[in-house]
């Protein structure tokens, strides 16, 4: 396919214009041409076509080339300008190639038109290609010092040896500090001593090529002394041989979430502790409520049962008549109320806090309880327990056997089961109680419903003393409680 080509020929000499069209066409190229012969043709033809190649006799009887070349260098325009001359001195074509002519040939020797215009051309297309990349260079420049500079998030280019090099508004602001006084620190310098050798360290693997970001949230020192918290990203610039010549550091002011996050956790402590003391309070009013029952009421139901039984023992001694008799029953059935009754606060007293708890300690307590609602519920239960102690405070083993007691209630009332396996064994430094039955199992809507108190209760329990607990089951095949209890609370 032949090769398009526009040329002005600034010719007065027809017979001459046609000998440099009969070259370039030898050459294989498809040509428009149009010649002209002086400054306002030139002008005119510049700026109405686009031309990829300037033909100029040097002498014309109204025009000349050094005329025309400067007509052509006042446009802008990159266009090869050859002269082709059939009088030209030495000294007039060094003027021309200084003067920004790319050639010049003489009419005699026409056979070097066709190589210099490839020449020129393939110049021209390099050259353009050139200013086209150098354009796309800097709008690119421009796009990134704009968003370098505009960006709400702290932006800055730091040396390899870690001095600031360049800071946008952002940083600056955050910091403290002008872009001339950071170009004489080194990121150590505002950045909090707790964090600096995991930044030393993320650094290194940095340059190694070990990550190619480094994240993380941190600490730094404004000028004013104050601490502020940044998100920060940092990636390598590297040269042509892989080598890091700079780094590029994105900080992200983050204190106002950081302030929030800390009310939050000092909220959930205060909530924490509000929740142990009520508990705490909790335990108290039963202990005392317990220690009520069992030493007044059950007293004074003992002294009672004491003296009705003297009464009937009395009225037995006396005269056999029908009134006696009908004495002694109704003595005797008050009897069998007040043994009802005296259970029935031993039962409440127990409930409240079992004292078992308190004096032989959890073990026995969980032993003694399983057994009670074995006998209670007739329910096969089993404990296999592989410790002999449990190391943790008074207070926390309270909370343990609540969770196990509201563990075997929830058995009771929804599992339908008719075995009950419960294990108590020590892994590293905690203690793993397992409550397992073969009952119908617990399903997800249950475990994750709001209105499931009972779950919530005990994991609330838990959490007072730093444990946790899980829940494990699934529809027909049973439930198993695990709870973690961290030793030496």
């Amino acid at each position: 396919m032949k090769k398009l080509l526009n040329v002005l020929i600034i010719e007065d000499n027809i017979s001459d214009a046609e000998l440099n069209i009969y070259h370039l066409k030898r050459g294989g190229y498809n040509l428009f041409t149009e010649r002209i012969e002086s400054a306002n043709e030139m002008k005119e033809a510049l700026a109405k076509r686009t031309w990829n190649l300037i033909l100029a006799d040097y002498e014309l009887p109204q025009f000349d080339a050094p005329s025309a070349l400067r007509i052509l260098q006042e446009t802008g325009l990159d266009i090869p300008f050859i002269v082709v001359s059939g009088v030209i001195g030495e000294d007039r074509a060094v003027e021309m190639l200084k003067a920004g002519a790319h050639d010049y040939i003489l009419k005699n020797n026409m056979t070097r038109l066709l190589s210099a215009v490839e020449r020129e051309i393939q110049d021209v297309s390099v050259r353009q290609q050139h200013k086209l990349a150098e354009d796309a260079l800097r709008v690119s420049e421009e796009r990134f010092r704009r968003m370098f500079e505009e960006s709400h998030v702290g932006i800055a280019t730091l040396g390899s040896n870690g001095y600031f090099i360049r800071a946008n508004e952002a940083f600056r602001k955050m910091m403290g500090y002008s872009d001339e006084e950071l170009r004489s620190l080194t990121f150590r310098e505002i950045t909090h001593p707790a964090h600096y050798e995991a930044d030393k360290l993320n650094v290194s693997r940095l340059v190694k090529q070990e990550i190619q970001v480094y994240k993380a949230e941190k600490r730094y020192i404004k000028k004013d002394g104050k601490v502020v918290w940044g998100s920060l990203i940092v990636t390598a610039i590297r040269d042509n041989e892989d080598q890091p010549i700079h780094f590029l550091a994105m900080v992200e002011d983050i204190s106002n979430r950081k302030k929030a996050e800390e009310i939050l956790r000092e909220s959930r402590e205060q909530l924490k502790a509000f929740a142990a003391r009520l508990q705490t309070i909790r335990e108290e009013e039963r202990i005392m409520i317990s220690r009520e029952l069992h030493d007044n009421l059950g007293q004074s139901l003992t002294a009672l049962k004491m003296n009705t039984s003297r009464l009937i023992k009395q009225l037995k001694e006396g005269v056999d008549s029908a009134e006696v008799q009908n004495a002694i029953g109704q003595a005797t059935e008050m009897i069998k109320l007040i043994e009802m009754d005296i259970d029935f606060v031993r039962k409440i007293s127990s409930d409240l806090r079992p004292r078992i708890l308190d004096e032989l300690g959890l073990i026995p307590a969980l032993e003694w309880q399983l057994k009670e609602f074995e006998k209670q519920s007739g329910i096969e239960c089993h404990l296999d327990c592989g410790v002999n102690k449990i190391g943790i405070e008074p207070t926390h083993a309270v909370g343990v056997f609540r969770i196990f007691q509201e563990s075997l209630t929830n058995i009771l009332r929804h599992a339908n089961a008719t075995r009950v396996e419960v294990r108590l064994n020590k892994k590293e430094k905690s203690y793993i109680l397992e409550i397992t039955d073969n009952g119908s199992g617990i399903n997800e809507s249950n475990l994750s419903s709001k209105t499931s108190l009972g779950l919530l209760g005990m994991r609330e329990r838990a959490v007072l003393f730093g444990g946790e607990v899980v829940f494990h089951g699934k529809p027909g095949e049973g439930t198993k409680v695990i709870l973690t209890i961290p030793e030496g609370n």
